[in-house]
């Protein structure tokens, strides 16, 4: 039996072929996610703080993607992750009012009456109960910013219809409304976890208390499906957020730690129950939770620091050649930029921090933030390459565990379970994570899988074909 595992990321969608029988995710191919739009479906033209997918566009890269499968492979399913946070609008007869707003529109923090963002005011004391009930720590990318702008903006009628972009995509494949799963409800800073279902409390504080509201069902039963151009009925699945998916592939379970640098950073721990605390609170499967931090130091990060290194490689080692040819740093032949980039990382890997005796240096990492970031506690003797990456990655490490300290792990736990490390950052980092070994009390690992996500979707598969015989 074969399902299509389906990837949507930010930047890239990515399938693969899920083999349920011998239990492996092959066939990989994608197609870059559709630029942002320039215009919202009136026609009337965005500003630099929206960010807005064209629907209908992502939903034809999603049909070739099925389509091609299908042909090549035959498919009895699709499941789907999805990028989490964002909204999308349709009108009571589904026709779509909006394109999907995404989890990087910005237009939420842009000052609004009296030089106040809609996000400055929803973290006001007065909302406090309603955002820890749902579990949000309020952030520019949940729904509710964005949605909040766009309802003091544009009047919303009685009716409309509000999506996320799993059940919006699905949707629009299979022209049929269908519900939205709890592990993206959650993400809207809508949905109370105590209770289960929409905030609707918060929602008519918001004056949207007329907004429809999709159901919210944890499901492995089929919410619709796609007829294929050969005829045949495909049975699409709800669609799971993509942090939770690619938890579940790694393996992780309760009492672990799981730790991923990509793109992003985030680190989390798995519980039996919702706790408030100092973290976002997700609802994962088979009725636990995930706790977990995010927007920690990542690949972007990293990059900050790989640019200053290959800078030294182009300008000094390799300076006035052609195409970069030359011996490059340590010694290595490089033709080009990804050679020399390699060289960079090879340079790294070998790195031995036991051997640096100099004092790390103190590092900032708000390099993305209005005043920058900054390299301090430079002394005559420590700044050296070696020492900076050194101290950029027990810096990583630290600041990991320093967030592992506010996930409110029980003390009976503590020593149990797992870290589970993952992500292409920490994967081709080995002095990374041996960092991370050295500041965390358990034991450390990194997962085994190489693409966590469709991992996560292939046992989710395994779950769906069994139907509801199997809770995870």
């Amino acid at each position: 039996m074969n399902f299509l595992g389906i990837d949507v990321g930010s930047t890239f969608l990515k399938c693969s072929v899920l083999n349920l029988t011998e239990g492996t995710a092959a066939e990989a191919s994608g197609t870059p996610t559709p630029a942002f739009a320039k215009t919202d479906l009136s026609g009337a033209k965005l500003s630099p703080a929206c960010r807005e997918i064209p629907m209908e566009q992502l939903a034809s890269a999603v049909r070739t993607l099925i389509e091609k499968a299908e042909e090549a492979y035959g498919i009895d399913g699709v499941v789907f992750s999805v990028q989490m946070h964002g909204f999308m609008l349709f009108d009571p007869q589904g026709m779509p009012l909006t394109n999907y707003i995404s989890w990087q529109d910005t237009r939420g923090v842009m000052p609004g009456a009296g030089g106040i963002s809609v996000l400055e005011e929803l973290r006001g004391e007065e909302w406090k109960s309603y955002f820890e009930e749902d579990g949000v720590r309020l952030r520019p990318n949940h729904s509710v910013v964005p949605l909040t702008c766009y309802a003091r903006e544009h009047k919303i009628a009685p009716g409309t219809q509000f999506a996320m972009i799993g059940d919006a995509l699905v949707r629009m494949l299979a022209g049929k409304r269908v519900p939205v799963h709890p592990t993206n409800a959650a993400s809207s800073g809508l949905y109370s976890l105590s209770r289960g279902e929409w905030n609707k409390e918060l929602l008519e504080k918001l004056g949207l208390g007329h907004l429809d509201m999709p159901p919210v069902e944890d499901s492995r039963r089929a919410s619709a499906c796609y007829i294929a151009s050969d005829g045949r009925e495909i049975p699409l699945y709800a669609a799971l957020g993509d942090q939770q998916a690619t938890v579940l592939g790694i393996g992780t379970g309760i009492g672990d730690v799981f730790i991923n640098i990509g793109t992003g950073g985030q680190i989390g721990y798995c519980a039996a129950e919702p706790v408030p605390g100092p973290y976002e609170t997700r609802p994962y499967f088979g009725g636990s939770f995930i706790r977990t931090v995010t927007q920690l130091p990542s690949g972007r990060t990293i990059n900050v620091l790989m640019q200053f290194l290959k800078s030294i490689g182009k300008e000094i080692f390799v300076p006035l050649v052609p195409g970069l040819a030359g011996p490059g740093p340590a010694g290595r032949e490089v033709s080009d930029d990804a050679d020399l980039e390699a060289a960079v990382w090879d340079y790294i890997d070998h790195l031995d921090f036991e051997d640096i005796g100099e004092e790390p240096l103190r590092m900032d990492f708000s390099f993305f933030g209005p005043d920058g970031g900054s390299v301090a506690g430079i002394t005559g003797s420590n700044f050296t390459i070696a020492n900076l990456i050194r101290s950029t990655y027990l810096a990583f490490a630290r600041s990991y565990a320093e967030n592992a300290a506010v996930l409110n792990i029980p003390e009976t736990a503590e020593g149990k379970g797992e870290v589970v490390c993952t992500g292409g950052v920490v994967r081709k980092n080995k002095p990374l994570f041996r960092c991370i070994e050295s500041v965390f009390p358990r034991k450390c690992r990194i997962a085994e899988c190489t693409d966590d996500s469709m991992e996560g979707l292939l046992q989710f598969a395994k779950w769906c074909a069994d139907g509801e015989k199997t809770q995870g």
